[in-house]
């Protein structure tokens, strides 16, 4: 009698109708939630919580500045592969050895040395373009500044690097560009002094100078074109002495320094490769 009873039980709990109900009600409770105020989110940025950032570019540098090519977690390098190989079939101003790929085909800065008060350490850094056709010097502390009842400031920098690249090739530096900013009141001037040399020798200096009143960003191009070329012996050492100062009356002010955006003085070398002819590497 007992089994009789709990099977009825168990045959109007799986009803059709009881399902149909059951799911009836689970339909109110998800339309409940749904009716529920939760308040809208509000975008930060839209609220002003957190400024969006403007875009940044750099048009005069390129992507060339500051990039480095790291080989160390390259799994297509070939190790056994000679970076030397077919060099005398390759044109470096073609964009191949030392062109393109140059930090990765020959061409590298071996050593560098800072010296003044210009760039004390830790403040300066050189970026070769992976290209080899040029090098940037970055100065984070070569700023100079006059307030009123001062004399005028003189700072410089003389930076020495040694560059690495194919035997029986060699190379022209072609301009050096600084860019920047300057401010100067009436009567006060700035001046930039750049020259280069290679194993204690001077092959060429420029002056500009500037005089105020100014306030906005400049570019100073020296031409260096027929005064300098490399050895064909595969490494070379340049020495690039700059200065930069300002002067004028006790009663006036002025800033100057390179690269309005980020207050660094700054330098771009372009370099022009050729072959050696056999006369010139038995020299």
């Amino acid at each position: 009698m007992l089994r009789y009873l709990f099977l009825a039980i168990l045959i109007i709990s799986c009803s059709p109708e009881k399902t149909k109900q059951d799911l009836q009600n689970t339909s109110e409770v998800v339309e409940d939630l749904n009716s529920l105020d939760t308040g809208t989110v509000e975008d930060p940025i839209d609220k002003g919580v957190i400024e969006e950032p403007d875009l940044i570019i750099d048009d005069q540098l390129g992507d060339e500045q500051g990039q480095e090519q790291d080989l160390s977690n390259d799994d297509d390098a070939d190790l056994n592969e000679d970076p030397y190989e077919d060099v005398d079939d390759q044109d470096p101003t073609q964009g191949n050895d030392p062109g393109q790929n140059g930090i990765m085909n020959g061409v590298s800065i071996d050593s560098i040395t800072f010296e003044g008060d210009g760039c004390p350490a830790g403040s300066t850094l050189v970026n070769l373009a992976e290209d080899g056709m040029a090098f940037d010097v970055v100065y984070s502390e070569f700023i100079v500044e006059k307030v009123q009842g001062e004399q005028g400031q003189l700072r410089d920098c003389e930076v020495s690097l040694t560059l690495k690249y194919p035997q029986g090739w060699s190379f022209t530096l072609l301009n050096t560009a600084y860019r920047g900013a300057v401010f100067l009141e009436e009567g006060v001037s700035a001046q930039i002094l750049a020259s280069y040399g290679t194993n204690g020798s001077n092959f060429g200096s420029a002056e500009l100078v500037i005089p105020g009143p100014i306030d906005e960003s400049y570019t100073a191009p020296f031409d260096w074109q027929d005064s300098f070329k490399s050895s064909c012996d595969g490494t070379e050492e340049l020495v690039i002495h700059t200065e930069i100062g300002l002067n004028g009356g006790l009663d006036r002010e002025g800033f100057f320094t390179v690269d309005s955006l980020t207050g660094q003085l700054e330098s771009t070398t372009e370099i022009l490769w050729s072959r050696c002819d056999d006369s010139s590497q038995s020299d």
